[in-house]
């Protein structure tokens, strides 16, 4: 009997695909790994051309990979952004790659997709939910809004939306930032 390669292989799910439709795509699967030196993340480990991708590396790439993103949408179209995160700062980093891209957060809901029993998720505090943050093209003639403004909405909002997610069983960190 022959048995597959393990989940928690890092090049399972790709080998899997290789072998199933490799040839009928070559070029996207001749890899066995990702290729990391490109990726969007925060890695306090200089890659191999010196670079650190601390914070602000991070938010301005992303911010460019919106803006791209933000191009080549029309103008009455919609993005989605699935994004999951523990600290205000990672969800402050995204928002303002998000402004700065050119788009307007204009909803946001968590969706459970996080299995509890995987390794990262034993005896820690990761998150069980990702979430999806519905985003629109925002007008270049847009104007600045009045923060004292959005501070006396945002309470009522805040509360109401905080009730919402707790009726559907969201709660802690997810519910928290599902609400920011």
């Amino acid at each position: 009997m022959m048995r597959s390669p393990t989940p928690t292989s890092p090049t399972s799910s790709t080998s899997g695909l290789r072998r199933s439709i490799g040839h009928l795509h070559p070029d996207l699967l001749a890899s066995p790994l990702t290729p990391k030196e490109k990726e969007i993340v925060v890695n306090p480990v200089r890659t191999a051309e010196g670079t650190c991708k601390d914070g602000a590396f991070f938010e301005s790439h992303m911010a460019m990979a919106f803006k791209e993103a933000r191009q080549v949408l029309d103008d009455c179209g919609l993005g989605i952004v699935v994004f999951a995160h523990k600290t205000t700062a990672g969800w402050e980093a995204m928002v303002q790659a998000l402004v700065s891209g050119g788009w307007t957060i204009t909803g946001s809901w968590p969706i459970d997709t996080e299995m509890g029993s995987r390794l990262r998720a034993m005896n820690s505090a990761a998150l069980g939910s990702s979430v999806h943050l519905v985003c629109r093209p925002r007008p270049a003639d847009a104007g600045v809004g009045d923060w004292g403004s959005i501070l006396r909405r945002l309470q009522p909002r805040t509360d109401q939306w905080m009730r919402r997610l707790v009726e559907e069983g969201v709660v802690g960190a997810d519910a928290i930032f599902a609400c920011l």
